[in-house]
């Protein structure tokens, strides 16, 4: 990494806040309850109580769930916040904006009927309705705790070759987990729609184009992820000859299973990208003769071994015929 590439990279931080629905357990909350007699776990625990019905607040999470994965769409955890592409950042903020107008929306919402909430859960629980209603703050209170913000930030260390070095180990960072995150989403791709299958649907398209799209945002950050990319867009465009059916079969699918067996391994990923194993000749290997389908995950990860095996073979062979010649 260098300062080259700091423009193709920003920083982004998500500040959001949400508010538990809770409030410290006090002593007196306990006086006169027999340890026989404690309150429900959905009432109190670990020295918290709740003050509302957690249903209430379930709509702010629902809503930092979506704003992490959009900034993970094309993103990485880094520093505290997440590494991002420059180039897309645009996207990024505009559907940031969105969800943040929601959140607002949805905590103006709650304000409005907080009180009425508190009261709910006072009736559901009137054995402990008033250590609900010592535990309950005040409307404006419970507002500065419910909080959206984010900010997208470029990169630069200070003027120091040692910053400079350590920003530079964290950014690598960044791009060996990318490879890392690929090869363990392409290994969950296996096992889920390829091992015991002769077909695999033509719905799975989206999840690699999902990881393609991931990968080419950042592949500057590490030079496998160029060809991880292109063997992505080779299997997307596998999908295209069956366009208007339900299953990919017979080539196309040895050719995504192929694919997706060479970028789940790192050792075959790092044989590929050094032209040291044929994918078409990987893929050919991988058809039986009765067209019965892989049965399991470590047969079609032997088949692969074999089949790059064979093929290091051959080269070595003639390799040693060409010696031979002179």
């Amino acid at each position: 990494m260098n300062n080259v590439n700091l423009d193709k990279l920003v920083l982004v931080n998500l500040d959001i806040d949400i508010w538990s629905g809770q409030a410290k357990l006090q002593p007196s909350d306990l006086k006169g309850i027999d340890t026989s007699d404690l309150p429900p776990e959905t009432l109190a625990s670990l020295g918290s109580k709740r003050i509302c019905s957690k249903e209430h607040l379930k709509v702010f999470n629902k809503l930092k769930a979506r704003a992490v994965r959009a900034v993970l769409e094309h993103g990485r955890p880094f520093i505290g916040g997440y590494a991002y592409p420059s180039k897309y950042t645009d996207k990024l903020e505009a559907k940031l904006i969105q969800i943040e107008q929601e959140y607002l929306a949805a905590r103006q919402q709650f304000l409005k009927i907080y009180e009425d909430a508190v009261q709910s859960w006072m009736d559901d629980n009137p054995k402990y309705s008033d250590a609900i209603k010592r535990g309950a703050l005040e409307r404006d209170e419970v507002g500065e705790r419910l909080n959206f913000g984010f900010q997208i930030i470029a990169i630069s260390p200070i003027q120091s070759p040692e910053a400079q070095k350590r920003l530079d180990v964290r950014i690598k960072g960044v791009g060996d987990e990318l490879v890392d995150e690929i090869a363990d989403k392409a290994n969950e791709f296996l096992d889920k729609y390829l091992v015991g299958q002769e077909a695999v649907s033509t719905q799975t398209k989206r999840s690699l184009v999902n990881m393609r799209d991931k990968v080419r945002g950042l592949a500057f950050l590490n030079r496998k992820l160029a060809p991880m990319g292109q063997l992505l867009d080779d299997m997307i465009l596998a999908y295209g000859a069956y366009a208007g059916k339900k299953h990919v079969e017979g080539d196309g699918y040895f050719q995504i299973l192929a694919s997706t067996l060479v970028l789940s391994n790192r050792e075959k990923l790092t044989q590929y990208i050094a032209g040291e194993l044929d994918l078409g000749a990987m893929t050919q290997k991988l058809m039986p003769g009765d067209n019965s389908p892989v049965t399991n995950t470590d047969t079609a990860r032997e088949q692969s071994s074999e089949s790059a095996s064979e093929l290091e073979t051959k080269e070595d062979e003639g390799n040693d015929s060409s010696e031979g010649m002179y």
